[in-house]
């Protein structure tokens, strides 16, 4: 890997691999690195079908960005200026989804400012629906064709037009998301003060869990395994709430995890 990338993501398939860092992100081919290129985002989607990633560029754009290198093959104006990070971005058929958050400082005021948005698009650029946040950023994740949002208090079950087909609402502050294939959601949220996992059936009942004492979660999308068992990742320790719950600790800094396709935590 180029000394220069700082790896945050790292996206595979075949004999081709992406890693994916703040500022810069480098492709490979059966092992054989390409040049940096320069990005601008948090997230991206890698599109196997036309061998390009999605991910926003510095010029406030999202751009399909082939993986063998060279110009984009398009591009598309995203809202916010430069300086807005682009944390979730999804396609699904005509649609992509981007959640975006901009934080900013004044002389005048120490405090700092942060607006989170929400916006539906299509590839050829048409804006399809947009939705900002004050003091907040809207935490998303997506079901088949519904968006499920999280924000201070409620969260939201959204059609592509972002209008909410359902609301749950409960006092919490989201910190990260996640969905099974039923469409539960498993929102890491702050709640009276107190990091906790809430669990969201579609028929709305909430369940919640205190993350045990001593053990503060990444502010990640909670992994969730095929049986539906949850982990949460802290600095050096995985914890599974459930029956029995479950922790792991680790002699190092965790960078992250995933579950395989039998069962195992990777």
């Amino acid at each position: 890997v180029d000394p220069l990338l700082r790896p945050l993501w790292l996206l595979a398939t075949g004999r081709q691999s992406v890693i994916l860092g703040r500022e810069e992100w480098q492709s490979f081919q059966d092992r054989k690195p390409l040049p940096l290129a320069m990005r601008g985002g948090d997230d991206a989607e890698w599109l196997p079908a036309q061998n390009v990633i999605l991910q926003p560029n510095r010029l406030a754009e999202l751009v399909a960005d082939p993986i063998s290198g060279g110009d984009p093959q398009w591009s598309i104006p995203l809202h916010g200026a430069n300086e807005t990070l682009r944390g979730y971005i999804h396609r699904r058929g005509d649609h992509i989804v981007v959640e975006g958050y901009s934080e900013s400082r004044s002389p005048h005021n120490p405090e700092t400012s942060l607006t989170g948005y929400l916006e539906v698009l299509r590839p050829d650029g048409e804006q399809i629906a947009f939705r900002d946040l004050e003091n907040a950023r809207i935490r998303v994740a997506m079901h088949n064709d519904f968006i499920i949002a999280a924000r201070p208090g409620a969260v939201d079950y959204l059609d592509y037009s972002l209008q909410s087909q359902r609301r749950i609402t409960f006092a919490m502050v989201p910190q990260a998301i996640s969905l099974d294939e039923t469409g539960r959601a498993y929102v890491l949220a702050l709640i009276d003060g107190r990091q906790q996992l809430a669990i969201l059936t579609a028929a709305g009942e909430v369940s919640l869990t205190p993350m045990p004492a001593g053990f503060t979660a990444y502010h990640r999308p909670p992994v969730v395994g095929l049986d539906h068992r949850v982990y949460l990742l802290g600095a050096g320790r995985v914890f599974s709430p459930g029956t029995p719950t479950w922790s792991y600790e680790t002699p190092a800094r965790l960078a992250g995890a995933t579950v395989t396709a039998d069962g195992l935590l990777l």
